[in-house]
């Protein structure tokens, strides 16, 4: 409730205090000569602060000045509500921006994490084709000569049985010679 609708209030009040202090001193007009004198200044009291208190609730000067209390105050308001709705807005913008950096500081660091985990891979690949190379190597040396060797020799005896058949005689002492 605005300060003019509540002076309207209050003015009302005072001209109805007015109005019953007005017939407190007709009463006390109809009391007898003594209770009337002892009651005389309390009543006149009772409606001069009456009086007063309607003369100042009905004074023009005053129900302007609450006109312009209340103006002010709803100007005011406005220009809080609108710093309040502006500085909301810097907030939520402020908010927006910072979210944005860190999704894109997130999606950053993905990448980069992203990248160090390819660079780990390829180092691992190139490990294992250092280490598969030499395992090769150490195959191509030790097992492939020897397996060779195997081979050779049984074609050498193969040859030698395959000899042996064609010619029975001279080639069966050979093979025996070799097996001993």
């Amino acid at each position: 409730m605005n300060l003019t609708d509540q002076l309207h209030d209050v003015s009302i009040r005072a001209m109805f205090f007015d109005k019953k202090a007005g017939e407190a001193v007709e009463a006390a007009g109809q009391l007898d000569d003594v209770l009337k004198s002892k009651l005389d200044k309390p009543v006149s009291l009772l409606k001069q602060g009456a009086e007063n208190f309607k003369s100042v609730n009905t004074d023009g000067k005053l129900q302007h000045q609450a006109r312009a209390v209340d103006t002010a105050l709803t100007t005011q308001r406005s220009v809080l509500n609108n710093a309040i709705e502006h500085q909301s807005k810097n907030v939520q913008e402020v908010l927006n921006s910072g979210f944005e950096k860190l999704q894109s500081e997130l999606t950053t660091f993905r990448t980069v994490q992203l990248k160090n985990e390819i660079k780990q891979i390829k180092a691992s690949v190139t490990e294992a084709e250092i280490a598969a190379s030499g395992l090769l190597e150490r195959f191509e040396n030790e097992y492939r000569i020897k397996i060779e060797k195997l081979f050779t020799g049984l074609k050498e005896q193969m040859d030698d049985i395959n000899t042996a058949n064609a010619d029975p005689v001279g080639k069966q002492s050979k093979l025996k010679q070799k097996s001993k």
